[in-house]
């Protein structure tokens, strides 16, 4: 039996319902009587315990049930309380059979066991046929019949029904009413139905009418069965499990409503988030692309020989004095050199000396091809290069010689490329343009080939003494100097790019260098010299030792000073400045300003999206008050319909997120391995920062576009969504 004492109603400031007291038996139908305004469908929520008053006490069969928490009046109203509401109020966006699994999923059951339940409860109410129709398309009639379903969905002991037959024919109220007696006769329920139809009166077991504030029993009960229910019954604190994520993922994915809002908002959101991934590092890319093209036409190096020669005298440094370890130290001691390494090259050719002074050029060792391209040990391309020195030669014809040069941790070799790309490998090799012409025509086939490498590598130097003519004087004077001495070796790498065409690199052609170069790691090549050099030359030979250096400075705008300080330790020391550009400070000070614009267009773009979203999920809200208040009144927790919003706004913002990624990562690939591409991306980056970036942007989104939402739909009193919808 549900039993209500105390019950006062009041409704817009007045009374309109004093101290009432009713008993609504199981297995029997009760009908409220009374004129509009009443307050019959008022007691009506009472009784669903969506409303209560000062005072009320409500028990269900012995148990007190106005002592619950909200969230525990929720819980019962889920799985005791049914509703068949005056306009149906059924879920517009599920279809028939999904309005009955809602409800069950909601409070804890699974899926296929609420499916079977939602099969027999349409068989009940006879619309197995109109499973998967929806609301709008069924008839008045039909609507009540799937009200009354839902109402059955979790079982429920109390079935509250608010005119029910206001809006039906006579055929429809009669069957609806049958299904009232049905569930009160033969399975035992409560049937509380408010109504003003004379055939719903006509029905009633109780019948109680509502007349100047007062509620008056006018058939039913006796006196004794209307006693207050047992005294010492525990409060109704009946443990159910609520639907949790479950209810918001079955509730998302089966509402078809505003389902090209969720599109468009996401479709939107993955635009904005793969561009605000891409850009999210836009300043340092800039900086660091702007940096890189300073540092390949400003660089910090400084190249120096030991020349021997006067001013203007042609520079060799084959010829030049090897310096000593005393005057390396002396130079690296300058506060603004960073580094300073040993400079050596190899070359198609290398001198030999004997005991004597003469001095002759290395024959062809074993007449092999000296550059042979492979596959394993397979020779798939050959050059033979002149062991000899050049007199002259075009530079525009294919080589027939060739020198090795390294390419220092400093150098970016990227832009000096014709094909393939840059490489970490410490075995990367790079050929000119006429060397790998020379190779084949193709040149594209030689990336990521095996090539080995038979040239002259210095060993150990000879010291002998030359004669110099110095300008303004007569007569020629005698200069110590040394001769490196060379042997041949070979080697081998991976083939990993082309230079440009045209391409001569920093240091100066001099002498006897051929302009067609191959380019090596320094680390490589430092190991090459290392493994062939002699370590006790013998007593006519002196250990091999570097006459030039490559000085790097601690910034372009320190390169001039580290040369003027290196000039001013020794006449002889002859330096030139790599490409030098002044005002580099000025430069950096611009990109930095660059970086700090860009990164506030990004704050402010995040900003006008969150707050677009943000308004436009507010008005979406207020489109769903009426299917908050369904939800809220057929027992949906206020956290639960928070979790449904959240779900939907999370939801969104991970696919989005998850889109966005797939973007910028395709986005990136092209650019890096598209030169078609590579002019318009080549600023965007994607890496952990920009990844970290994008999820934050989501997540400020989401928050700013469900602030509102969230907030109206924990606010929503189902009494008065109900109450609008019925007007």
């Amino acid at each position: 039996m549900l039993s209500v004492r105390n019950l006062t109603i009041t409704y817009d400031k007045r009374t309109i319902l004093r101290d009432a007291s009713a008993d609504f038996p199981r297995g029997a139908i009760s009908v409220i009587r009374g004129v509009s305004g009443s307050g019959k469908s008022s007691m009506l929520h009472v009784l669903g315990l969506m409303q209560t008053t000062d005072g009320l006490i409500y028990k269900f069969d012995g148990q007190d049930v106005s002592s619950l928490r909200d969230s525990e009046k929720a819980d019962f109203r889920l799985k005791n309380v049914g509703f068949v509401f005056q306009q149906s109020n059924l879920l517009e966006n599920l279809s028939a059979e999904d309005n009955l699994i809602a409800p069950q999923i909601a409070a804890g059951a699974v899926r296929y066991k609420a499916k079977r339940r939602a099969g027999e409860l349409l068989g009940f109410v006879g619309l197995s046929e109109l499973a998967h129709d929806y609301p709008d398309t069924l008839s008045g009639g039909e609507e009540q019949r799937l009200a009354l379903a839902r109402a059955m969905a979790n079982g429920a002991d109390i079935i509250l029904a608010d005119e029910p037959t206001a809006s039906l024919d006579s055929e429809n109220t009669a069957m609806v009413l049958e299904m009232f007696g049905k569930l009160a006769h033969e399975m035992n329920k409560v049937v509380v139905i408010v109504s003003h139809d004379e055939k719903v009166a006509q029905a009633a077991d109780v019948l109680y009418q509502i007349s100047d504030k007062k509620l008056v029993l006018e058939q039913g009960l006796s006196s004794e069965k209307s006693a207050s229910p047992g005294q010492n019954a525990e409060p109704a604190r009946k443990k159910l499990r609520k639907g949790g994520l479950r209810f918001a993922a079955f509730y998302t994915k089966k509402r078809i409503g505003d389902k090209w809002f969720n599109r468009v908002f996401a479709g939107i959101m993955t635009v904005v988030t793969a561009f605000i991934m891409l850009t999210a590092d836009y300043g340092g890319m800039t900086k660091a692309n702007i940096e890189a093209i300073l540092d390949y036409s400003s660089d910090r190096n400084v190249f120096m020989v030991n020349n021997i020669f006067e001013d203007g005298m042609p520079v060799d440094i084959d010829v030049n004095r090897s310096l000593t370890q005393e005057q390396i130290d002396e130079i690296a001691a300058i506060d603004e050199v960073e580094s300073v390494l040993p400079f050596y090259s190899f070359s198609y050719t290398g001198l030999t000396v004997s005991e004597s002074d003469d001095g002759t050029y290395a024959e062809n060792p074993g007449g092999q091809s000296l550059i042979s391209v492979l596959d394993g040990e397979k020779v798939l391309y050959s050059a033979e290069f002149k062991f000899e020195m050049r007199d002259s030669q075009s530079y525009d014809d294919p080589a027939t010689d060739f020198s090795v040069e390294p390419f220092f941790p400093e150098d970016d070799i990227a832009p000096t490329l014709e094909y393939g790309k840059a490489s970490d490998s410490p075995d990367a090799i790079y050929l000119d343009y006429r060397v790998a012409q020379a190779l084949t025509e193709d040149m594209s086939r030689l990336i990521g080939k095996t090539i080995r490498i038979t040239c002259a590598v210095p060993v150990k130097s000879y010291p002998y003494k030359i004669g110099v003519s110095i300008p303004g004087t007569e007569g020629i004077v005698r200069k110590e100097t040394d001769a490196t001495n060379y042997k041949a070796a070979t080697f081998e790498g991976e083939i990993a790019g082309i230079l440009r065409r045209y391409f001569v690199g920093n240091l100066k052609q001099r002498g006897g260098h051929s302009p067609n170069l191959i380019r090596i790691p320094y680390e490589k090549l430092i190991k090459i010299v290392e493994e062939n050099k002699e370590q006790n030359p013998g007593e006519d030979f002196i250990p091999l030792m570097p006459s030039a250096l490559m000085i790097t400075a601690k910034s372009p705008d320190d390169a001039g000073y580290v040369a003027s300080m290196v000039r001013d330790l020794s006449p002889e020391y002859s330096v030139e400045e790599l490409d030098e550009t002044s005002e580099w400070t000025w430069v950096t000070d611009r990109i930095d300003r660059l970086q700090a614009s860009l990164t506030a267009m990004s704050a402010i773009t995040i900003t006008l999206v969150a707050v677009m979203f943000m308004l436009l999920y507010s008005l979406r809200s207020r489109g769903r008050k009426k299917e908050t208040g369904t939800l809220k009144a057929i027992g949906v927790r206020k956290s639960e319909i928070v979790k449904l919003t959240l779900f939907e706004l999370v939801g969104t913002a991970l696919i989005s997120y998850a889109a966005a990624v797939v973007i910028a990562v395709a986005v990136v690939y092209l650019s890096k391995n598209d030169k078609s591409y590579e002019q318009y991306f080549a600023l965007l980056s994607f890496n952990g920062f920009s990844a970290a970036v994008g999820f934050v942007v989501s997540v400020l989104i989401t928050a700013a576009a469900g602030i509102i939402p969230i907030y109206r739909a924990a606010r929503v009193d189902p009494v008065e969504a109900i109450r609008r919808i019925n007007k």
